[in-house]
């Protein structure tokens, strides 16, 4: 028995924060804290965006409270060009060396 036409259905009949909550529980693979106990959206903490910023971890989480927040993304864009000014300045010093 195939339950994938009624998820469709589920996803094109949810609200965008809906059908991110949907995908991310129905995957089994969410991390803690990005969902709270109703199963609204939380913000992600400082450690989260840090290691988005660095690695391009939690990317899911980080991309579905952008849409919920202009202003978070105002505030993770001037964090990622901060990181990417930072990195280039030490690669310039370190190249004169």
């Amino acid at each position: 028995m195939s339950t994938g036409r009624h998820e469709e259905e589920l996803e094109q009949d949810a609200t965008p924060r809906e059908a991110t909550a949907h995908a991310g529980l129905a995957s089994g693979v969410v991390p803690k804290g990005m969902f709270d106990a109703s199963g609204e959206l939380c913000p992600p903490p400082w450690s989260v965006v840090r290691s988005f910023v660095l690695t391009g971890e939690h990317r899911d989480w980080i991309e579905a409270y952008i849409e919920r927040s202009p202003a978070f993304a105002d505030v993770l864009e001037a964090l990622a060009n901060d990181h990417e000014e930072r990195t280039e300045a030490r690669r310039r010093s370190h190249s004169r060396r």
